[in-house]
């Protein structure tokens, strides 16, 4: 009886698998909350001028429309500051977790692949 040749399984990747190192982590602010609100105490400060005794209602009105302003934009200021780079760190992590999963998916494909191949080659003894 005359056999047909062995067939050789497909060649499987064994190439090392190389994970890139987590991004850097961006530095935190240098600058504290009064040095961002300064700008808007400078501004309140001006504000002063439109309640003088000898003004319009008018330039009141813009006075207060000042106030709220001044006030608005420190509270955004002081939200922005209390979040700090948590949007861009976000971003950082979801895209190295991405990558990570990727990686994983792409490391247990190769396993399985060389893992058939093995047990093409050598197969248990019950399968014979």
């Amino acid at each position: 009886m005359k056999r047909p040749p062995r067939r050789l399984p497909s060649p499987v990747p064994t190439d090392e698998v190389v994970l890139q190192p987590p991004p850097e982590l961006p530095r935190g602010q240098q600058e504290g909350a009064m040095m961002q609100l300064l700008p808007m105490l400078g501004m309140g400060g001006s504000v002063v001028f439109f309640f003088m005794p000898s003004a319009h209602p008018f330039m009141k009105v813009m006075g207060m429309v000042m106030v709220a302003s001044t006030v608005a934009m420190s509270v955004a200021m002081l939200i922005r500051h209390r979040r700090g780079n948590q949007g861009q760190l976000a971003d950082l992590r979801r895209d190295y977790l991405g990558y990570l999963k990727q990686t994983r998916r792409t490391a247990v494909e190769t396993a399985r692949a060389q893992r058939d191949a093995q047990y093409y080659l050598h197969p248990c003894p019950e399968q014979l």
